[in-house]
């Protein structure tokens, strides 16, 4: 899974794929961790689904983009 550090990383990646999957997570949120499976399985068996995940914490333009 991509991890996503900056707004550029973010907009490349959703120009350079049809099928984005974003997880939109915190290092504290407990059900983001539970489910960071799921995301990592959908990875590792989509090859036409970029899987990539971004910190609110670091990014919180993209937090308050996405109503999080």
């Amino acid at each position: 899974m991509k991890q996503i550090t900056t707004l550029d990383d973010f907009e490349t990646e959703k120009q350079q794929h049809e099928y984005l999957l974003l997880k939109i997570s915190a290092s504290w949120c407990d059900p983001c961790r539970r489910f960071a499976p799921v995301n990592e399985s959908v990875s590792a068996e989509r090859n036409d689904i970029s899987v990539a995940e971004i910190d609110v914490d670091a990014l919180p333009n993209v937090r308050e983009g996405f109503n999080v």
